[in-house]
């Protein structure tokens, strides 16, 4: 009977699943991410401002440095800093980012300093596969994860690379829209799903009152709220942290 009684919650539990999903797929038809990058300028700065429970804490910035060749054969690099102090620690973070024509990765380094640790990560791109190394004090590891040809590369605490991705994909409200993305610090790929609100949300800070697109990734806990082409307002609400961006 007890063995019953558990097949019987297995086949409800797989039953309300697929119910949700019924009706997110109701909700929020999924589309496929096409994407084109907009005119990138070389040399503009972005920069966010990094709250952690209310309290400015530091910023995040970001620019596009430099760019090589034209068309399919396009490389890009951007920098981009995050400096915060919390509780009488500073954590800088410092990287490099170059990717293609269709934003996808072509190499990554990331400088980790927090008082007198340093952390450095690397992942080189091929083919089918990233090589990532990490150094933390000296001591150095290795992995390597497979990836396709349309991964992406996303930094999921730092806007600047969400703010491009949003640019150079075509969102539309009340869609779902999914994407493998490689996240440097987890180490693996993650599939990343951004829905669109079926209406906007006002977004109130400094004075400003902006009527935002909003985009929510649900496996992440991230909210983003977009106006004129920017990613004005970036929401970690389990880690406390909000980033609005100067505007």
């Amino acid at each position: 009977m007890r063995r019953q009684w558990i097949i019987a919650g297995i086949v409800l539990i797989l039953g309300a699943s697929l119910l949700v999903e019924l009706h997110l797929n109701r909700l929020y038809p999924e589309t496929e991410i096409e994407i084109t990058l907009p005119e990138l300028h070389v040399g503009e700065k972005h920069v966010y401002r990094f709250y952690r429970e209310g309290q400015l804490v530091g910023t995040h910035s970001y620019s596009i440095t430099g760019r090589e060749g034209g068309g399919a054969s396009a490389e890009y690099t951007m920098v981009s800093t995050t400096d915060i102090t919390y509780e009488g620690k500073n954590l800088l973070l410092q990287g490099e980012y170059v990717f293609d024509h269709l934003y996808r990765p072509l190499g990554y380094a990331l400088n980790a300093s927090e008082g007198d640790k340093h952390t450095r990560l690397r992942a080189a791109f091929g083919q089918d596969e990233v090589e990532v190394t990490i150094d933390s004090g000296g001591d150095v590891m290795e992995l390597t994860e497979q990836v396709s040809e349309e991964t992406l590369l996303i930094e999921n605490g730092m806007p600047g690379y969400w703010e491009i991705l949003f640019q150079s994909s075509d969102l539309e409200p009340g869609k779902r829209h999914q994407v493998d993305a490689f996240i440097p610090q987890l180490g693996a790929v993650v599939r990343v799903t951004l829905t669109v609100d079926h209406g906007t949300s006002t977004v109130r800070y400094d004075g400003l009152e902006l009527d935002c697109t909003v985009v929510r990734e649900p496996n992440l806990g991230l909210v983003f709220y977009l106006y004129g082409g920017e990613l004005v307002q970036y929401r970690d609400d389990a880690n406390g942290v909000t980033m609005n961006k100067n505007v």
